[in-house]
């Protein structure tokens, strides 16, 4: 995937200015900046959800419109039918992106991904009676089952408790690590980046720019208390200074 010259405007003010970024297939990319810089906006835009006023972006060589079929987007909320069990919000997701085969084939797709995420057993189960993370998993089955190349994952974990994020950032990274997967996954928490990551690109404030582009070669998981974890988390945080900006990115979610 490539990122060329994006630019986002509305009215005078610049939120993306003139980013470029090369991702390579199989890569973990976390786009790591404080709240309001662009980075979910620039997901949004790489999955066809929102527009931009300059530049482009190319999946191999084709423009994002005609590769949507290669993405999948997990959101930060679930986004389920409520009154749909697991297994049918996960055909739906399928079916509305016109995939083919019969009902059951369908399904018993769906069955695999659910069972990728370790929720087999609930495919039964209405999403309104199951927990954040399990309709977190459900939402993620649902972005596996349509089988992309590419999944966008816009801080996926912000809104669950401190045990549930853990586990499921461990989960994404063995399934990351399993499937090969190119992930990009946004994030406003620098630790949370260096445990799932193998690339942290970090946004500056607006009107934003890229301050920095870190390699992050660490096994999985991660240790937060290792000299190589420390130094990858001191680079990070040197790059905005005495901006209060740092305040939130180092509020970390490590428990």
């Amino acid at each position: 995937m490539k990122i060329e010259d994006l630019k986002v405007q509305y009215g005078t003010e610049v939120v993306l200015n003139h980013m470029n970024l090369t991702i390579e297939q199989g890569q973990f990319v976390c786009l790591l900046g404080p709240s309001g810089c662009g980075k979910s906006t620039m997901l949004r835009i790489i999955g066809e959800l929102t527009s931009h006023h300059g530049g482009e972006v190319r999946v191999g060589e084709r423009p994002t419109w005609e590769a949507w079929d290669r993405l999948a987007y997990v959101f930060q909320a679930p986004r389920l039918v409520p009154w749909r069990n697991a297994l049918d919000n996960v055909v739906l997701g399928m079916q509305l992106r016109g995939m083919p085969g019969s009902k059951d084939e369908l399904r018993q797709q769906a069955r695999e991904a659910l069972a990728t995420v370790d929720i087999e057993h609930l495919a039964k189960r209405p999403a309104h009676v199951l927990s954040g993370g399990e309709q977190q998993r459900v939402a993620i089955a649902r972005g596996l089952a349509v089988k992309p190349e590419i999944l966008l994952m816009d801080e996926p974990f912000s809104a669950l408790d401190v045990q549930t994020r853990h586990q499921l950032r461990d989960e994404i990274v063995r399934l990351w690590e399993r499937t090969g997967l190119t992930i990009i996954f946004v994030t406003h928490d620098v630790d949370e980046a260096i445990i799932v990551g193998n690339r942290i690109v970090v946004f500056s404030p607006k009107p934003t720019t890229m301050l920095a582009d870190i390699p992050v070669d660490l096994s999985h998981p991660a240790n937060p208390l290792s000299p190589q974890f420390q130094l990858i988390r001191k680079q990070i945080v040197a790059k905005f200074g005495d901006d209060p900006a740092v305040e939130e990115l180092t509020e970390s979610n490590l428990g």
